[in-house]
Protein backbone atom coordinates (compact mmCIF):
# COMPACT_ATOMS: atom_id res chain seq x y z
CA UNK A 1 0.00 0.00 0.00
CA UNK A 2 1.26 3.77 -0.59
CA UNK A 3 3.34 4.70 2.15
CA UNK A 4 1.52 7.86 2.62
CA UNK A 5 -1.79 5.84 3.70
CA UNK A 6 -2.02 5.42 7.54
CA UNK A 7 -4.97 3.01 7.42
CA UNK A 8 -7.74 1.89 5.76
CA UNK A 9 -11.18 0.89 6.60
CA UNK A 10 -14.17 -0.23 4.27
CA UNK A 11 -17.53 -2.08 4.54
CA UNK A 12 -20.27 -3.35 1.89
CA UNK A 13 -23.46 -4.86 2.17
CA UNK A 14 -26.77 -5.28 0.06
CA UNK A 15 -29.80 -3.60 0.76
CA UNK A 16 -32.96 -4.73 2.65
CA UNK A 17 -36.79 -4.29 0.94
CA UNK A 18 -37.92 -4.76 4.58
CA UNK A 19 -36.99 -4.64 8.40
CA UNK A 20 -35.39 -8.29 8.28
CA UNK A 21 -35.43 -8.69 4.55
CA UNK A 22 -32.17 -8.59 2.70
CA UNK A 23 -32.31 -8.01 -0.71
CA UNK A 24 -31.34 -10.39 -4.07
CA UNK A 25 -27.37 -9.45 -3.70
CA UNK A 26 -25.19 -6.48 -3.31
CA UNK A 27 -24.60 -4.94 -6.48
CA UNK A 28 -22.51 -2.16 -5.22
CA UNK A 29 -18.55 -3.28 -5.12
CA UNK A 30 -15.57 -1.69 -2.99
CA UNK A 31 -11.76 -1.89 -4.31
CA UNK A 32 -8.59 -1.55 -1.38
CA UNK A 33 -5.27 -1.38 -3.27
CA UNK A 34 -1.87 -0.41 -2.93
CA UNK A 35 -2.67 3.05 -4.35
CA UNK A 36 -6.40 2.83 -5.58
CA UNK A 37 -9.15 3.08 -4.13
CA UNK A 38 -12.73 2.40 -5.55
CA UNK A 39 -16.42 2.65 -4.48
CA UNK A 40 -18.92 0.74 -7.23
CA UNK A 41 -22.45 1.28 -7.45
CA UNK A 42 -24.46 -1.31 -9.85
CA UNK A 43 -27.42 0.97 -10.89
CA UNK A 44 -30.11 -1.37 -11.15
CA UNK A 45 -30.86 -2.57 -15.26
CA UNK A 46 -34.11 -2.16 -16.43
CA UNK A 47 -33.75 -5.03 -18.64
CA UNK A 48 -33.61 -8.69 -17.31
CA UNK A 49 -30.65 -10.76 -18.27
CA UNK A 50 -28.24 -12.56 -16.05
CA UNK A 51 -24.56 -13.92 -16.60
CA UNK A 52 -22.84 -15.90 -14.29
CA UNK A 53 -25.64 -15.45 -11.51
CA UNK A 54 -25.43 -11.42 -11.71
CA UNK A 55 -27.69 -8.78 -13.44
CA UNK A 56 -25.39 -6.32 -15.29
CA UNK A 57 -25.59 -3.92 -12.63
CA UNK A 58 -23.69 -6.39 -10.15
CA UNK A 59 -21.43 -7.80 -13.42
CA UNK A 60 -20.37 -4.11 -14.47
CA UNK A 61 -19.88 -3.47 -10.86
CA UNK A 62 -17.74 -6.72 -10.51
CA UNK A 63 -15.96 -5.97 -13.71
CA UNK A 64 -14.69 -2.38 -12.42
CA UNK A 65 -13.26 -4.23 -9.09
CA UNK A 66 -11.29 -6.59 -11.39
CA UNK A 67 -10.52 -3.76 -13.80
CA UNK A 68 -9.19 -1.85 -10.52
CA UNK A 69 -7.32 -4.76 -9.17
CA UNK A 70 -5.34 -5.32 -12.28
CA UNK A 71 -4.19 -1.53 -12.92
CA UNK A 72 -3.38 -1.06 -9.60
CA UNK A 73 0.67 -0.43 -10.00
CA UNK A 74 -0.12 2.07 -13.06
CA UNK A 75 0.27 5.57 -12.84
CA UNK A 76 -2.31 6.83 -14.48
CA UNK A 77 -4.85 9.12 -13.05
CA UNK A 78 -7.89 8.49 -11.62
CA UNK A 79 -10.23 10.03 -14.24
CA UNK A 80 -7.58 8.09 -17.14
CA UNK A 81 -8.37 4.50 -14.95
CA UNK A 82 -11.40 5.21 -15.61
CA UNK A 83 -11.64 6.22 -19.30
CA UNK A 84 -9.59 2.71 -20.05
CA UNK A 85 -12.15 0.91 -17.84
CA UNK A 86 -14.52 2.41 -20.28
CA UNK A 87 -12.84 1.49 -23.41
CA UNK A 88 -12.22 -2.20 -21.90
CA UNK A 89 -15.48 -3.00 -20.80
CA UNK A 90 -17.10 -1.49 -24.04
CA UNK A 91 -14.56 -4.44 -25.91
CA UNK A 92 -15.16 -6.81 -23.36
CA UNK A 93 -19.14 -7.16 -23.13
CA UNK A 94 -18.53 -6.96 -27.41
CA UNK A 95 -17.22 -10.69 -26.98
CA UNK A 96 -18.38 -12.15 -23.58
CA UNK A 97 -21.93 -10.53 -23.28
CA UNK A 98 -23.26 -8.67 -27.02
CA UNK A 99 -26.59 -9.34 -26.14
CA UNK A 100 -26.46 -6.89 -22.72
CA UNK A 101 -24.51 -4.69 -24.99
CA UNK A 102 -27.12 -4.22 -27.68
CA UNK A 103 -29.77 -3.25 -24.69
CA UNK A 104 -27.72 0.43 -24.62
CA UNK A 105 -28.77 2.74 -21.67
CA UNK A 106 -31.55 0.20 -20.35
CA UNK A 107 -29.08 -1.86 -19.62
CA UNK A 108 -25.15 -2.11 -17.42
CA UNK A 109 -24.51 1.07 -15.97
CA UNK A 110 -23.20 2.41 -12.72
CA UNK A 111 -22.47 5.37 -10.24
CA UNK A 112 -18.29 5.17 -9.27
CA UNK A 113 -15.72 7.12 -7.25
CA UNK A 114 -11.96 6.53 -7.90
CA UNK A 115 -8.83 7.69 -5.75
CA UNK A 116 -5.71 7.66 -7.00
CA UNK A 117 -2.89 8.28 -4.50
CA UNK A 118 0.39 9.74 -6.33
CA UNK A 119 3.76 10.15 -5.15
CA UNK A 120 4.77 13.66 -3.67
CA UNK A 121 1.29 13.97 -1.65
CA UNK A 122 -0.13 14.01 -4.06
CA UNK A 123 -3.84 12.36 -5.53
CA UNK A 124 -6.40 12.44 -8.11
CA UNK A 125 -9.99 11.81 -7.82
CA UNK A 126 -12.53 10.93 -10.41
CA UNK A 127 -16.01 10.17 -10.34
CA UNK A 128 -19.12 9.42 -11.73
CA UNK A 129 -22.87 9.75 -10.93
CA UNK A 130 -24.08 10.03 -7.22
CA UNK A 131 -21.06 8.29 -5.65
CA UNK A 132 -19.35 10.63 -2.79
CA UNK A 133 -15.83 11.49 -2.59
CA UNK A 134 -15.13 13.69 0.78
CA UNK A 135 -11.83 15.02 2.44
CA UNK A 136 -11.18 15.68 6.23
CA UNK A 137 -8.27 18.26 6.21
CA UNK A 138 -6.22 18.49 9.66
CA UNK A 139 -8.28 21.13 11.28
CA UNK A 140 -11.44 18.97 11.34
CA UNK A 141 -13.09 20.45 7.89
CA UNK A 142 -15.06 18.45 5.64
CA UNK A 143 -15.22 19.67 2.26
CA UNK A 144 -17.14 17.26 -0.86
CA UNK A 145 -14.63 17.19 -3.53
CA UNK A 146 -16.41 14.83 -5.54
CA UNK A 147 -18.72 16.73 -8.25
CA UNK A 148 -22.38 15.76 -9.05
CA UNK A 149 -25.19 16.41 -11.83
CA UNK A 150 -28.20 18.56 -10.42
CA UNK A 151 -29.84 17.50 -13.66
CA UNK A 152 -29.49 13.82 -12.16
CA UNK A 153 -30.93 15.28 -8.74
CA UNK A 154 -33.80 16.68 -10.70
CA UNK A 155 -34.99 13.47 -12.50
CA UNK A 156 -34.51 11.35 -9.09
CA UNK A 157 -36.78 13.76 -7.25
CA UNK A 158 -39.30 14.14 -10.08
CA UNK A 159 -39.27 10.20 -10.08
CA UNK A 160 -39.68 10.06 -6.06
CA UNK A 161 -42.81 12.27 -6.07
CA UNK A 162 -44.23 10.43 -8.80
CA UNK A 163 -43.73 6.89 -6.70
CA UNK A 164 -45.03 8.63 -3.46
CA UNK A 165 -48.27 9.98 -4.86
CA UNK A 166 -48.59 5.91 -5.41
CA UNK A 167 -47.65 4.83 -2.28
CA UNK A 168 -50.18 7.37 -0.95
CA UNK A 169 -52.86 5.99 -2.99
CA UNK A 170 -52.47 2.74 -1.22
CA UNK A 171 -50.00 1.18 -3.97
CA UNK A 172 -47.57 -0.97 -2.09
CA UNK A 173 -43.96 0.12 -3.42
CA UNK A 174 -43.38 -2.82 -5.12
CA UNK A 175 -46.53 -2.36 -7.38
CA UNK A 176 -46.10 1.51 -7.49
CA UNK A 177 -42.70 0.72 -9.19
CA UNK A 178 -44.40 -1.47 -11.22
CA UNK A 179 -47.19 0.56 -12.30
CA UNK A 180 -46.93 1.58 -16.10
CA UNK A 181 -46.29 5.81 -15.29
CA UNK A 182 -43.38 5.11 -12.80
CA UNK A 183 -42.15 2.62 -15.39
CA UNK A 184 -42.16 5.07 -18.73
CA UNK A 185 -40.04 7.50 -16.33
CA UNK A 186 -37.49 4.96 -15.09
CA UNK A 187 -37.54 4.09 -18.58
CA UNK A 188 -37.49 8.15 -19.72
CA UNK A 189 -34.90 8.71 -16.88
CA UNK A 190 -32.17 6.52 -18.10
CA UNK A 191 -32.34 7.36 -21.35
CA UNK A 192 -30.90 10.73 -20.62
CA UNK A 193 -27.79 8.94 -18.88
CA UNK A 194 -25.07 10.44 -20.77
CA UNK A 195 -27.17 12.95 -22.42
CA UNK A 196 -27.99 14.86 -19.68
CA UNK A 197 -26.32 13.42 -16.43
CA UNK A 198 -23.73 10.95 -16.49
CA UNK A 199 -23.34 7.25 -15.46
CA UNK A 200 -20.82 4.45 -15.82
CA UNK A 201 -21.58 3.04 -18.91
CA UNK A 202 -20.15 1.42 -22.03
CA UNK A 203 -20.93 4.42 -23.99
CA UNK A 204 -18.41 6.37 -25.26
CA UNK A 205 -20.39 9.33 -24.48
CA UNK A 206 -19.78 8.73 -21.04
CA UNK A 207 -15.87 10.17 -21.25
CA UNK A 208 -17.93 14.34 -21.49
CA UNK A 209 -19.72 13.73 -17.93
CA UNK A 210 -16.64 12.49 -15.93
CA UNK A 211 -15.46 14.66 -13.11
CA UNK A 212 -11.84 14.58 -11.91
CA UNK A 213 -10.13 16.93 -9.90
CA UNK A 214 -6.25 16.70 -7.97
CA UNK A 215 -5.71 17.07 -4.37
CA UNK A 216 -2.82 18.24 -2.31
CA UNK A 217 -2.47 15.86 0.49
CA UNK A 218 -0.15 18.07 2.51
CA UNK A 219 -2.96 19.16 4.83
CA UNK A 220 -5.84 16.40 4.30
CA UNK A 221 -6.54 13.64 7.12
CA UNK A 222 -9.02 11.38 5.46
CA UNK A 223 -10.31 10.39 2.44
CA UNK A 224 -14.20 9.15 2.47
CA UNK A 225 -15.74 7.30 -0.13
CA UNK A 226 -18.99 5.78 -0.41
CA UNK A 227 -22.60 4.83 -2.32
CA UNK A 228 -25.69 6.71 -1.79
CA UNK A 229 -26.94 4.05 0.70
CA UNK A 230 -25.09 5.57 3.16
CA UNK A 231 -26.62 9.29 3.04
CA UNK A 232 -28.55 10.07 6.11
CA UNK A 233 -32.19 9.68 5.59
CA UNK A 234 -33.48 12.89 5.98
CA UNK A 235 -30.70 15.46 4.78
CA UNK A 236 -32.02 18.13 2.89
CA UNK A 237 -29.93 17.87 -0.09
CA UNK A 238 -27.57 15.92 -1.27
CA UNK A 239 -24.34 17.81 -0.02
CA UNK A 240 -25.72 17.41 3.22
CA UNK A 241 -26.12 13.86 3.14
CA UNK A 242 -22.55 13.65 2.37
CA UNK A 243 -21.05 15.50 4.77
CA UNK A 244 -23.47 13.76 7.75
CA UNK A 245 -22.36 10.55 5.74
CA UNK A 246 -18.84 11.74 5.67
CA UNK A 247 -18.66 12.72 9.33
CA UNK A 248 -20.39 9.49 10.44
CA UNK A 249 -17.86 6.92 9.12
CA UNK A 250 -15.01 8.81 10.24
CA UNK A 251 -16.12 9.13 13.69
CA UNK A 252 -17.85 5.73 14.15
CA UNK A 253 -15.44 3.13 11.17
CA UNK A 254 -17.52 1.80 8.31
CA UNK A 255 -19.30 -0.46 9.99
CA UNK A 256 -21.06 1.61 13.23
CA UNK A 257 -21.83 4.28 10.34
CA UNK A 258 -23.80 1.71 8.66
CA UNK A 259 -25.29 0.41 11.35
CA UNK A 260 -26.77 3.88 12.90
CA UNK A 261 -28.10 4.37 9.16
CA UNK A 262 -30.14 1.37 8.79
CA UNK A 263 -31.22 1.59 12.75
CA UNK A 264 -32.72 4.83 11.82
CA UNK A 265 -34.59 3.41 8.63
CA UNK A 266 -35.10 0.49 10.66
CA UNK A 267 -37.78 3.24 12.97
CA UNK A 268 -39.54 3.78 10.15
CA UNK A 269 -40.99 0.41 8.20
CA UNK A 270 -44.10 2.50 6.54
CA UNK A 271 -41.51 5.05 4.87
CA UNK A 272 -43.48 7.97 6.59
CA UNK A 273 -40.73 9.36 8.34
CA UNK A 274 -38.27 9.02 5.90
CA UNK A 275 -39.28 9.42 2.38
CA UNK A 276 -36.86 7.51 0.10
CA UNK A 277 -37.51 4.18 -2.33
CA UNK A 278 -35.82 1.42 -0.80
CA UNK A 279 -36.12 0.39 2.93
CA UNK A 280 -32.05 0.20 2.86
CA UNK A 281 -29.69 0.29 -0.28
CA UNK A 282 -27.07 -1.56 -1.06
CA UNK A 283 -24.00 0.49 0.85
CA UNK A 284 -20.44 0.87 0.21
CA UNK A 285 -17.87 3.09 1.93
CA UNK A 286 -13.86 3.33 2.56
CA UNK A 287 -12.60 5.66 4.65
CA UNK A 288 -8.76 6.26 3.72
CA UNK A 289 -6.52 7.97 6.77
CA UNK A 290 -3.42 9.62 5.64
Amino acid sequence: MSDLVSFVDGFTHQGFTSVHQKNHYNEDRLFIGRSIFAVIDGATALIKMEKDGLNASAYTARFLAQFFMEHDHTERSAKELLLKANTDFKAHLKTEWPEVLDAGKLGPCAAVSVVKIHDKNTATISNIADCGIVTKDKKGTYSQVSEHYQRHAELDSDLAAAIFEKLDMGLSLSDAKKHNDIVTKLENNRSLSNVEYGNFTAEEDMQKFLKSKELNLKNIETITLFSDGYLWPDAESEQEGMLKAARLINLYGAYQAYQKIKAAKDTDPDFKKYRRLKHMDDATAILIGL
